[in-house]
Parts: structure tokens; C-alpha cells; sequence
């Protein structure tokens, strides 16, 4: 029952905070398109830092509305039929930008380039979005960020690959868990509230499919997920 209640909490919540959260990203972006008159260097600047902490907030939110409806067993999947490769570069889009304010390269590679998948296509835009994101934020500057999607034994088999910081073994037992945040000692030079790898877990498990990943401390990670390609193949 309280396990119910604090999700139902959660729910509300996260709906009221977007409401006003919402104007807050609206009004900032016709400032910047100067809707309401020119603005000067500083004012854009200005607007520029509420616009981005908007958006990241916003993003925390949807989070932790996504975990809620996991936790009450209202989560549900939405199938179709679309491109890997198109989604791949679509997420590759959304992330440049926060790749380029670290110089880290991003390679994107899908084999076949046709290669198809019936999924939910916003979870799976979620999942690589997540990932990708995290491996750039945990990139040296300089570093690289490779994406590797592949079909093998009628299933869809996608790596993400970083030269970054790495994750220790006692760390990776602990890397799902809602909340919680690896590398507790440098946590303060990077953003983020722990639920993003929990919510890909959840995601890929829904769809059948399974995530591994191989680290070493100071030596990068990997991680690789297998999803069906059909919803009704299995795992063996």
C-alpha cells in the first residue's frame, strides 16, 4: 500500500511540475527567437542557462514519472515497425551538441544499413538516449563514444562503447539500482539522479531482451543490449 501511495504521489507530481515547467522552457525559448524584442549578449546568455536547466529538469521529471508507472505496473509498450538506422541517427542528433562541448567523437554503425525492429520507438529512442548520453558524460575530453547495431540470431544486437572513466566491479553490482549514483567520490562533477540505467533496464526487459557490459577503472565501458527484432521471439 505505501509502495502504491508514494507512486501515486509520484505521478501527481511529476504532472504538476511540468505544468508551470513547461511555460518556464516556452517563454525562454521565444525570449531567444526574440519574440518580444531584442536582447543583448548577456540577456541571451542569460536565458540560454534557464532554457538548458529547464530542459534538464524537465528530463528528471519525465524520469521519475517513468519509474512511478513502472512501480504501479502502468507501464506499457506501444509496437511498430521502424528504421534502427533512423532512430540511431536521430539520438546521434540530439547529443551532438553535448558531445561537441567535450570534443568527444561519436561513431554510429548499423549492419545492414536497412535493418527493421518492432518495438516501442520511443522506449528504444530512451534506452540508446540514456546510454549514449551517460557515456559521453563520462568521457575524458577528447574521448569517443561508439555505437555498434548489428542483427544476429533474429535478434537486434547494439553496443555503446566509451574510452571514459570506467566502473569498477563492486560499483557494477549496484549500477541498475534506482537512486543511485557510481563513482560516489566524483559525483559532484556530474549531473544526473541514478534513474536513467534502472529505466533502460526495465525497458529492455520488457521488450525480452537482456543487457550485459564489460568495465575496468580508467579503461571505458561497454555496454551491449539484445532485443527481439519480432516481438514474439524469445530468448533462449
Amino acid at each position: 500500500m505505501a509502495s502504491n501511495t508514494k507512486s501515486e504521489f509520484l505521478a501527481s507530481m511529476s504532472h504538476e511540475l511540468r505544468t508551470p515547467l513547461n511555460a518556464v522552457i516556452g517563454y525562454s525559448d521565444m525570449l531567444l527567437e526574440g519574440s518580444f524584442g531584442e536582447i543583448n549578449h548577456h540577456q541571451r546568455r542569460s536565458i540560454g542557462h534557464i532554457l538548458a536547466s529547464g530542459k534538464h529538469l524537465l528530463e528528471i521529471i519525465n524520469d521519475i514519472l517513468d519509474l512511478s508507472k513502472v512501480e504501479s505496473g502502468k507501464m506499457e509498450l506501444f509496437y511498430e515497425d521502424f528504421s534502427v538506422h533512423d532512430v540511431f541517427r536521430n539520438v546521434g542528433n540530439i547529443v551532438s551538441l553535448l558531445a561537441k562541448k567535450k570534443n568527444v567523437s561519436i561513431s554510429v554503425s548499423v549492419h545492414p544499413e536497412s535493418l527493421c525492429l518492432s518495438a516501442d520507438k520511443v522506449r528504444m529512442k530512451q534506452i540508446l538516449y540514456n546510454l549514449v548520453s551517460n557515456a559521453i558524460k563520462f568521457s575524458q575530453e577528447g574521448g569517443y563514444v561508439r555505437v555498434d547495431a548489428c542483427e544476429k540470431d533474429s535478434m537486434l544486437v547494439f553496443s555503446v562503447s566509451d574510452n571514459g572513466i570506467g566502473i569498477s566491479e563492486d560499483d557494477q553490482k549496484r549500477l541498475f539500482t534506482p537512486f543511485t549514483q557510481i563513482h560516489s567520490d566524483t559525483s559532484r562533477h556530474y549531473d544526473g539522479t541514478g534513474l536513467g540505467l534502472s529505466l533502460v533496464k526495465v525497458f529492455v526487459d520488457m521488450h525480452g531482451g537482456d543487457i550485459s557490459l564489460k568495465s575496468e577503472a580508467g579503461m571505458g565501458t561497454t555496454f551491449t543490449i539484445r532485443i527481439p527484432l519480432n516481438p514474439n521471439v524469445k530468448i533462449d
